[in-house]
């Protein structure tokens, strides 16, 4: 069913109460209120299906019309069951029924195709997928692809609580090498929910469905008993829209298929043929496609044009390496097999050149593991020998703590090997080393210090951390505050939230000046309407460590419109490129860290999908504006909310100290000023004639300006 004009997305997903549920109080499919909840949680990725929609789009025409047969792909799955009780608990056969069951679905093997009406057989369409259980882990040992967990969780629902092992569930394998697929038991009558792909790898793509809809044997609940959830939902995550588009019963909805028919609202049950609505007559409703919501036995039928959407999906986009992925090859483990995973320490910056070295040790052999040789040394220097004994199942990682060694101060590399396990050689010795990269720091480098961006990046002695190997602070030419040049971190194409990067700086001796301070100049505007959306925003920390980074205490940390350094309106949907007044100088009072010669400091961005963040101009010194004193970010603000008066506090302020306070809405009117403030002081203001809302208080003086969000009730 399409349309000559499409609908958008968000009219696509608008649903009534009566399209999630009937009379048997079930709902068949949460797809729309899981994507309204997506879109809750990440404000960019309407426009991210929406794009990722036009490509499939794009796509499937160019199929249909070349009419080209695509050669079958193979995509593993993976099984994550979650279940509190023995019923839950549902056999290996009965998952190994739902995998057949969409292998028949998908191929057009299902043995009811004889039920297609004659009309809507010539354009059934076969999509040539096939499904197969993994047969290797992400860690390459052999698994079969069923994973399992006892939970202590009643039920889950749309908020994906079963897709992380923290909130009871199990997390994802790699979304790019497997489709995960969760079963699980889902309350309020729900059989199952996916999520639609966008043009952004999620590690949350895949479906979920309930353990007693899933297959077709064992435990099952009738008339839902044949497998026909998953192969409905397992359309979704491959961009099939409900058959009648979600527009209620208004026949203007559009599953952006040319060959279904227009159909007023979903179907239960097993409607006779033809059964008429919108007109469509004489063949009426295709209530017997997958996409629809008819009972498992009256659906038998997927149709070329839907078939040329999901081949859109598994050609194109970040799932296109499903059909690559070698996780359904074959993993056979040799029987003795040592292999180093990793170094825990020495890595980084360390304070000592006396080292206990510590690793991990896995037994990639199917044997146990009675003894192992560890060899180890650093920068290639004489081998230390160490002999481990124990034993360590197959497939089984222990960590391993090593005699002390000892270096000098500066870069140096730790390398370590395992042999001879069991006393005898190794079947595999590609996977026996590991090394890790760690700097001896006596005592750090001078002060002051000035970084402004205008040569290589990251500087010498300066590290990146990006855990996520994805986007994180890089240099930029596109706006700076003095100069060509600053850093930024692209949160606006970050399709993350909670990742963390950071920009580490050098070690400082702090000892050598008086009053240390760190001052640095940043820029940053929201994606989100504040107003609407109060707790969308990245954060900026600044985070410092007396011991060479082994432990950290935050010392600034900033968001929302505390962190935004532009004036009303605080947020844009483009990405965010400051202009030269866009800019603001914060500063931390260094002092508690004076008499340490070895510290750390480092900024962390934490992503929320919004928008882009930037760095120039860092200084630590102890000589210019008002070191000695604490910065406005000292000021505190209440009762917040507040109703007939707001407190300002400038007590942590210096008496010396000339404060200008301005109170604007979110359009940036000004609703109350004041100059000549001095610090020291309790200010109180009255806001009994203000109107209810949303507020910034700004607070200007020589280290910049300090922007506190507070309410008006």
């Amino acid at each position: 069913m399409k349309k000559t004009l499409l609908l958008s997305l968000l009219a696509i997903f608008q649903l009534t109460a009566t399209q999630s549920s009937h009379a048997q109080n079930v709902n068949r499919c949460a797809v729309v209120e899981h994507e309204q909840w997506l879109q809750s949680q990440n404000p960019k990725r309407a426009s991210q299906r929406e794009r990722f929609d036009q490509t499939v789009n794009e796509y499937a025409e160019r199929l249909l019309s070349s009419k080209t047969t695509m050669p079958n792909v193979t995509i593993p799955v993976v099984v994550h069951l979650v279940y509190k009780t023995n019923a839950q608990n549902i056999s290996d056969a009965q998952i190994l029924s739902q995998i057949d069951v969409l292998n028949q679905d998908f191929n057009r093997l299902n043995p009811d195709t004889a039920n297609t009406p004659a009309p809507f057989k010539p354009i059934a369409g076969t999509a040539n997928i096939t499904f197969c259980m993994a047969t290797v882990d992400p860690t390459g040992a052999p698994t079969t692809g069923i994973e399992r967990r006892l939970t202590t969780v009643n039920s889950f629902n749309t908020n994906d609580a079963v897709k992380a092992f923290s909130t009871g569930g199990l997390d994802a394998w790699d979304p790019s090498q497997y489709f995960n697929i969760w079963v699980c038991n889902l309350g309020g009558g729900l059989l199952g929910y996916a999520e639609f792909p966008t043009n952004q790898l999620s590690n949350t793509y895949g479906v979920v469905i309930g353990y007693n809809y899933f297959g077709n044997i064992g435990t099952l609940s009738a008339p839902y008993d044949l497998g026909r959830t998953a192969s409905h939902e397992v359309g979704h995550c491959f961009n099939l829209f409900h058959i009648w588009g979600d527009d209620g019963t208004a026949c203007t909805g559009s599953d952006q298929c040319a060959d279904t028919p227009n159909q007023a609202g979903e179907n239960y049950t097993c409607p006779g043929f033809p059964s008429i609505s919108c007109n469509n007559g004489p063949n009426g409703d295709m209530w017997m496609n997958y996409m629809d919501y008819s009972d498992d036995a009256c659906m038998n039928m997927f149709t070329a044009g839907q078939v040329a959407r999901m081949l859109a999906v598994v050609n194109n986009g970040p799932y296109s390496n499903l059909q690559n992925s070698a996780a359904c090859g074959s993993s056979n483990l040799l029987a003795l097999d040592a292999r180093m995973m990793g170094v825990d320490f020495p890595t980084g910056n360390i304070c000592s050149g006396t080292i206990t070295p510590i690793i991990q040790l896995k037994n990639q052999g199917s044997d146990t593991l009675t003894s192992v040789v560890i060899t180890y040394n650093i920068d290639n220097g004489t081998p230390q020998s160490f002999n481990w004994t124990g034993s360590l199942a197959s497939l089984a990682t222990t960590t391993i703590t090593l005699p002390t060694i000892t270096t000098g101060a500066g870069a140096h590399t730790f390398y370590a090997a395992s042999s001879l396990p069991n006393n005898n050689p190794d079947q595999d010795p590609s996977n026996d080393n590991t090394s890790s990269n760690f700097t001896v720091v006596g005592i750090g480098q001078p002060v002051p210090f000035a970084e402004g961006f205008e040569t290589t990046f990251p500087n010498t002695g300066a590290v990146l951390n990006n855990p996520d190997a994805s986007f994180t602070w890089e240099q930029t030419a596109a706006a700076a505050h003095t100069g060509t040049q600053s850093i930024y971190i692209n949160n606006y194409d970050y399709s993350s939230n909670g990742e963390i990067d950071e920009y580490i700086l050098p070690n400082f001796d702090l000892t050598s000046i008086n009053s240390p301070k760190l001052s640095f100049w940043v820029a940053y505007r929201l994606y989100t309407n504040p107003t609407a959306n109060p707790n969308y925003s990245d954060t900026l920390e600044v985070l410092v460590s007396t011991n060479c980074g082994q432990t950290f205490t935050s010392a600034y940390k900033k968001f929302s419109t505390a962190l935004v350094t532009t004036p009303a309106p605080f947020y844009t949907t483009a990405a965010f490129v400051p202009t030269a007044t866009q800019w603001r100088r914060d500063s931390i009072d260094l002092a508690p860290y004076a008499s340490f010669n070895n510290v750390v400091v480092k900024f962390r961005s934490i992503t929320d999908y919004e928008n882009n963040l930037y760095l120039d101009d860092i200084n630590i010194d102890g000589t210019t504006g008002l070191s000695s004193q604490p910065s406005l970010a000292a000021v505190n603000i209440y009762p917040n909310p507040a109703n007939n008066f707001l407190n300002i506090d400038l007590t942590g302020i210096g008496s010396d100290r000339n404060i200008g306070i301005r109170i604007v809405d979110m359009t940036g009117k000004t609703v109350h000023a004041t100059s000549n403030n001095m610090g020291g002081q309790l200010l109180r203001v009255e806001t009994s004639n203000i109107s209810t809302g949303l507020y910034i208080v700004e607070l200007s003086g020589v280290d910049g300006v300090v922007r506190l969000p507070f309410t008006k009730q």
